[in-house]
């Protein structure tokens, strides 16, 4: 009887001893693998239809879904959505004059999303470290591609010659090293740091963005990636409950016009009918509200709904990049 008691007891024991060691060993299937664990089945379904969406996108470059595209798409869609509601609505300035420069110099129409990374649509947005405008020129850049900057004028603040100037530079980028992932990339880190990591990659045929990713700094790594989750989303909004604030309709559907002559902004006001808040706004590009005369003439935003002086010649009319009196 004692035995038999102390070998009932031993069996206990050696049950309750192996049972914790039990519980802890890897599960067969589906829960042994860590990232279903971590998500819920319904966002899985998301997470790939998200991924397809990405990968079917129509853009210029080789697309691909990873972490860091994932949480740009994430935060432009969710903690930052309300501002991403701002920028989409301020797309409807910028992204019409953007696509008639791009169409004018046979570049892709996705390009027009560099202005997003770079500077959210801003037109007076201001870096750390000097660089200014929709595309974020530096001094240096932007006087090689012919923009003026002095005490009363700074044409990186110019929408329409911006542009110019950053689609030529790309254009350039693109000739360069034949891959457009790659021409962004240049555009970001600049081409002298972008032949480097081609060199460090040890690969002697074409290579593109991905090929060479690691050997990049990590910011540029972070620019290309942001550039294809922010096309997502411009072109996606919608299906994450984002509704745009877009800006009055003096301030969306703009046009450029020439001036030779000397004007202040209380001029233009005057003559346009146009508020001279809206011109302001309009024209950050004119740091002192003056506009100096200059016989090439300089450009200036005004809403469409000042067409009728373009019609009786109070100035001159500019559609085109082809017309513009900077070339």
């Amino acid at each position: 009887m004692g035995l038999a008691i102390m070998q009932i007891s031993f069996l206990v024991l050696f049950v309750t001893l192996l049972l914790p060691s039990l519980s802890n060993q890897p599960k067969e299937g589906l829960e042994n693998n860590s990232l279903i664990q971590e998500i819920p089945a319904e966002s899985k379904v998301e997470i790939d239809a998200l991924g397809k969406r990405v990968m079917g996108m129509d853009i210029c470059f080789s697309p691909r879904i990873t972490p860091s595209v994932r949480k740009v798409i994430t935060d432009y869609t969710t903690f930052g959505k309300l501002g991403t509601a701002r920028i989409i609505g301020r797309s409807a300035t910028y992204f019409p004059i953007f696509n008639r420069y791009l169409e004018e110099l046979d570049l892709p129409s996705d390009l027009k999303y560099l202005a997003v990374v770079e500077s959210k649509l801003k037109v007076e947005a201001n870096s750390p470290v000097g660089a200014k405008g929709l595309w974020q020129f530096m001094p240096t850049t932007a006087s090689i591609y012919g923009l003026e900057i002095n005490d009363d004028v700074d044409q990186r603040l110019d929408p329409f010659l911006s542009t110019e100037a950053a689609l030529t530079y790309l254009k350039e980028l693109h000739g360069r090293f034949d891959d457009w992932g790659l021409a962004i990339a240049a555009y970001n880190c600049g081409p002298g740091r972008l032949n480097k990591a081609i060199r460090s990659s040890g690969i002697d045929v074409k290579v593109d963005f991905w090929d060479i990713k690691q050997y990049l700094p990590k910011e540029t790594q972070a620019y290309v990636q942001t550039f294809i989750g922010l096309q997502y989303v411009m072109e996606h909004y919608p299906l994450h409950n984002l509704k745009p604030k877009y800006p009055s309709a003096e301030l969306a559907d703009i046009e450029p016009v020439v001036l030779t002559e000397s004007y202040t902004f209380d001029q233009i006001a005057a003559e346009s009918g146009v508020d001279v808040s809206i011109i302001e706004e309009l024209n950050p590009t004119y740091l002192t509200g003056y506009i100096p005369a200059n016989e090439n003439g300089y450009v200036v935003a005004l809403p469409k709904s000042a067409n009728s002086l373009y019609d009786a010649g109070t100035f001159a009319y500019s559609k085109f990049v082809n017309q513009s009196p900077t070339l």
